[in-house]
């Protein structure tokens, strides 16, 4: 049985080891850096697949198609409204008669404030 004098000894081998708790928290301190670090950079590289996978890639068909059609408008001539004898030219082909004669005012848009505005 213990007696009192017994329960006053303090046993030195049931305190905690300052070196063993700070190599741990050093350790532990290590571990969380390269891991921060690890993500970081798998993230970075996942970041960089994603943008050559969806920027950089090869446009899809359809979008292929849809500028396809866009460049021929823009090169091309067509009747816009045949009715009202409106015909779409060549851009190039715009350019230059607008550097030649000028700009000059824009019709007005048909309805809207905008066409208030431009018609005094």
């Amino acid at each position: 049985m213990k007696t009192h004098d017994d329960a006053k000894r303090v046993n030195l081998s049931d305190d905690p080891k300052a070196s063993l708790i700070a190599i741990l928290g050093m350790v532990g301190a290590v571990l969380v850096f390269v891991s921060i670090v690890w993500l970081q950079a798998l993230f970075a590289h996942v970041e960089r697949k994603e943008i050559r996978t969806k920027l950089l890639a090869r446009a899809p068909e359809e979008i292929a198609r849809l500028r396809a059609e866009q460049l021929e408008a823009l090169h091309s001539y067509r009747w816009v409204d045949q009715a009202a004898g409106i015909v779409s030219i060549p851009i190039e082909e715009a350019m230059k008669i607008v550097a030649r004669e000028g700009g000059g005012p824009l019709p007005a848009a048909s309805g809207g404030e905008g066409a208030k505005e431009q018609n005094p």
